[in-house]
């Protein structure tokens, strides 16, 4: 009877503890038991529980969870937030339904990261640009880190640099350093409630030389406004000093160029900057130095290079013969100048030159028709730049001679010619070339016999030119009528635009 009624009192017990906990407690699944590194706000997750329609989660530093956070969520993962570093934490989770609750889940542990991993630069680098690129491993829940950079162990000595880094960031240049020092590197995070220990000592050495790159040593050509590139070090300023002597003694300027004129590319870093205008036919010597407010590095390499002197003209070729009395003039572009200059004379010594100023945009130039060139003639030709403060010497000499017109005519004394015929663009040009000066009427018929233009031009002893703009009329034969008097002659002129 005894073990009967000792039988129905575990019975009752256990139905009594089961009527009380109907719910099972939730599985932690993240992050794992024991896990190491984790973040200050880590994300805790656990097996959702049937009946259940929210959750009681507590973090802690103890195992009794004598003092903790506590969080409540309907969902199966919370973020928790500003953990201390370093530290281990226990947690678990109760399910609540809407007249029952779980037990407390067997409690997991982690341990939160203890410190930050500087990745870039590798230690003990060497020639490190002065403003110093570095990069480390991301925190979450920060509100920030902070770097330091020192010459000494201790951080406390006059090149003393830290600064505070945004939350977001994974790299940064630091403040400027000095010149061909070794620096130390160390890093931390921090939130509202703690910061992380130092990282471990990264050791760099900074450079004290660099290089430039253009214009190389031994350039010729180079054009009066040309673009000088160096290393991008890093540095706050840089000063380029241009010379006529290697000495750095005669014509000495020295030019200051900020951080504003520094071109970034994937696989390179340089300061591009374009020079002052210079002179024509000089040799320069150059070298750049980087500057801040700690320091000043050692010189580049003195390099040399010889400005242009000449333009290189193209066309007509000289000894060219049959060239339209409208030639086209071209050359070799040069950059960094304010006009060309081209002149023209029968004269090889250019003792009375006709003179074209043509802006810089342009390496062609086309002989105006009220300038047009004497037929039959020998024309030599040169071209020369200039600038503000100079000029260059005058090209090689060219010569050309023109060719005689096409449909020579002569009505009394005059001589008649047309040209283009046919005409491409419909500009037809008509040169009278006249003994005296006299009254020309001139006529244009088309193929019905249609008489669509007629103008009597006063023409006067020597040579004339008269441009008809045929662009509206159409494609076709036409017929020139020339009346001097009682004299009349007739061509035929073809438009084939």
């Amino acid at each position: 009877m005894k073990k009967i009624l000792t039988t129905l009192v575990c019975i009752f017990m256990f139905l009594s503890v089961f009527s009380a906990n109907t719910m099972f407690p939730p599985t932690l699944t993240t992050p794992t038991n024991g896990a190491i590194n984790q973040m200050p706000n880590p994300f805790l997750k656990w097996s959702a529980v049937p009946g259940a329609f929210k959750y009681k989660i507590q973090v802690s530093t103890d195992s009794l969870f004598a003092t903790s956070l506590i969080y409540s969520t309907n969902l199966t993962g919370i973020t928790s937030a500003n953990l201390f570093f370093n530290t281990k934490y226990f947690w678990r989770v109760k399910a609540i339904g809407t007249s029952d609750s779980s037990a407390w889940c067997i409690a997991g542990k982690f341990y939160t990261l203890t410190t930050i991993t500087l990745i870039n630069p590798t230690d003990s680098s060497t020639n490190r640009p002065v403003s110093c690129y570095f990069k480390w491993n991301a925190i979450t829940g920060i509100t920030g880190y902070e770097y330091q950079m020192d010459t000494s162990l201790t951080f406390s000595s006059p090149l003393f640099v830290t600064s505070i880094i945004p939350p977001t960031k994974i790299e940064a240049y630091s403040k400027q350093l000095a010149f061909g020092e070794h620096y130390y590197l160390r890093i931390r995070a921090r939130h509202t409630q703690d910061t992380t220990a130092w990282s471990s000592l990264l050791n760099l050495y900074t450079l004290t030389d660099f290089s430039q790159h253009r214009p190389q040593t031994d350039t010729t050509k180079v054009m009066t406004v040309t673009k000088f590139e160096w290393d991008w070090v890093g540095s706050k300023f840089y000063s380029y000093t241009l010379a006529t002597d290697s000495l750095f003694t005669s014509n000495v300027s020295t030019i200051t160029v900020d951080t504003t004129k520094v071109v970034k590319y994937s696989t390179d870093t340089l300061v591009r900057v374009l020079s002052d205008t210079l002179l024509f036919g000089r040799t320069y010597f150059w070298k750049v130095q980087a500057k801040n407010a700690l320091d000043t590095s050692n010189f580049t390499a003195v390099w040399k290079f010889a400005t242009i002197n000449k333009v290189t003209i193209l066309t007509p070729l000289t000894n060219s013969i049959n060239v339209t009395t409208i030639p086209t003039f071209t050359w070799t572009a040069l950059s960094g100048i304010g006009n060309y200059l081209l002149e023209l004379d029968t004269n090889q010594l250019f003792s009375n030159p006709t003179s074209f100023i043509i802006p810089n945009s342009t390496t062609t130039y086309t002989i105006a028709l009220e300038d047009h060139l004497l037929p039959l003639t020998k024309y030599y030709w040169r071209m020369k730049a200039t600038t503000l403060i100079d000029s260059t010497d005058w090209s090689d000499v060219f010569n050309l001679k023109t060719t005689t017109p096409l449909d020579v005519e002569t009505l009394d004394n005059n001589t008649i010619s047309i040209f283009p015929n046919p005409s491409l663009n419909g500009i037809v040009n008509l040169q009278i070339n006249s003994t005296t000066s006299t009254d020309v009427f001139v006529s244009l018929i088309n193929m019905v016999g249609q008489e669509i233009l007629n103008q009597n031009y006063s023409i006067k002893s020597g040579s004339n030119l008269i441009s008809l703009d045929l662009k509206s009329n159409q494609d076709g034969i036409y017929f020139i009528k020339f009346k001097q008097g009682d004299n009349i002659i007739t061509r035929k002129i073809i438009l084939n635009k």
